[in-house]
């Protein structure tokens, strides 16, 4: 009486959910007016290198609201807010809570590609980057990306120091 159910194959297909590169002109089509200071692209690129080195040892915070909460308990670190989130206003206050806490922050082009560099299947707005943060005890995955965030933190420190007034 009832209808035959068709047989699905027991394999579960692998699909690699990895995007494409978008080109730099293409992600700079939308940049929010308080993205000072947005990084170039070869720092970008390191930054983003950084972040996806970072992961896997959970030294990385993702999203407003963890970030925001890791700021104020006092994590240290080196603050990347995309420059394309809409609405603005989801993200215009960490740049002051940055400040205030003596925490270097930059702009990257594309939430997309924070997203997946932060090994996550959705666009990121905000990250924020603590070595040695919930595995104080991993110093293999710390020396693994140490020198690379070193000089990221000093390059985007200095991207602070010449906007400050």
């Amino acid at each position: 009486m009832g209808k035959s159910k068709s047989s699905k194959s027991s394999k579960a297909m692998e699909v690699d959910v990895t995007p494409t590169p978008v080109p730099t002109q293409a992600k700079r089509t939308y940049v929010s007016p308080i993205a000072h200071p947005l990084s170039s692209d070869s720092l970008a690129k390191d930054l983003l290198g950084v972040a996806k080195k970072a992961t896997p040892h959970k030294h990385v915070v993702r999203g407003v609201r963890d970030v925001v909460r890791a700021i104020r308990k006092g994590s240290k670190g080196l603050a990347v807010l995309a420059a394309d989130s809409y609405p603005v206003d989801t993200i215009s206050h960490v740049p002051v809570l940055c400040e205030d806490n003596q925490i270097p922050y930059v702009f990257v082009p594309s939430k997309r590609d924070l997203g997946v560099m932060t090994l996550t299947k959705r666009p990121t707005t905000c990250v924020l980057i603590v070595p040695g943060g919930k595995t104080g005890k991993d110093k293999q995955g710390l020396s693994d990306y140490q020198t690379n965030y070193d000089q990221c933190f000093q390059s985007v420190k200095s991207l602070n120091d010449s906007i400050a007034l």
